[in-house]
Order: C-alpha cells, then structure tokens, then sequence
C-alpha cells in the first residue's frame, strides 16, 4: 500500500519554544511558517515518515529588538545563510505514551539526528523534547545568559 503525503495547514502549525535565560528567567517564543509533507498511518508506521520545515524569520518572542537580533546575528538563527530549519524522519516508532520518530535535524547549517516524542489525534501531531543549542552552533558556548537547553513544543495540524 503507497501511503499519500498530506500537507502542512500552516496557519494552525507551530513551534513554541522556551528557553532559561540568567538562569531564573525564561524567555518564550514561536515560529511559524511550517511546510511540509506527511505520510503516516497508525497500523503502517515503517511506510510512514515526516518532511517538514519552518521558516526561522517567523520568530516571535514579544520583543522587537531581541527577535531582530535572533534573526540576523551570525551566532544566533542567521536566516540570510540559513533561511530553513528542517526535520526528515528516519523512522517511527509506537510507545507506551505516543510515538516517537528518529530522525535528522538540519538548524543553523548543523544536522544531527534527533528523536522527538509525539502524540497523535485528529489530523494533529504534538511533540515535546529538548534542544542543546550548542550541538547546532547557536549562541555562544559558556556564557552565562541564556540557557544551554531549549524546550521545544511542535504543534502539526495536517490538511
């Protein structure tokens, strides 16, 4: 059985994220602009697989000033050089609480394989995991500002 791809709804996906920042403040933020394609059926999870990408120049933090920075500093998102940040699944698996899908993330010119626990109902995919920054190049290794893990929530709606 060939599994049809379904599209991203991208007004209703996106990636929140939170990260520590002079270790008691957290800064939260969102991209949007997720694209992609997705095949997955529940009982066909070795035919199953997930292509998606998110547009890093969405990013949104409720401040101007800080977003700019995050955008366009070449230690930090970079989006002129880098304008995606894209996930390729390598494999699915069922779990006690979901699934869990193993795969490649390629973010500020890095790819490392990756595995995000996701939960699935409704034509929408909820994924929780933590990011190390540093494995990617982003920020500064050392400094004290902002924390070395971010938190990632990624809400997929498919059409």
């Amino acid at each position: 059985m060939t599994l049809k791809a379904q599209l991203i709804d991208s007004t209703k996906s996106k990636v929140e994220f939170q990260v520590k920042k002079y270790t008691r403040k957290t800064v939260e933020g969102v991209f949007t602009g997720m694209t992609g394609a997705i095949k997955f059926i529940e009982t066909d999870l070795a035919n199953s697989s997930f292509e998606v990408c998110i547009d890093p120049s969405t990013i949104k933090t409720d401040n101007n000033t800080r977003d700019r920075h995050l955008r366009n500093k070449e230690e930090y998102l970079n989006i002129e050089k880098f304008p995606t940040i894209c996930f390729k699944s390598q494999s699915i698996f069922k779990t006690a609480n979901g699934y869990e899908t193993t795969g490649d993330l390629n973010l500020h010119g890095v790819t490392l394989q990756i595995t995000i626990p996701f939960t699935y109902s409704n034509n929408k995919f909820v994924g929780n995991f933590e990011l190390l920054r540093y494995a990617f190049g982003i920020g500064k290794e050392g400094g004290k500002m902002i924390g070395k893990e971010v938190d990632l929530t990624i809400t997929c709606v498919i059409k």
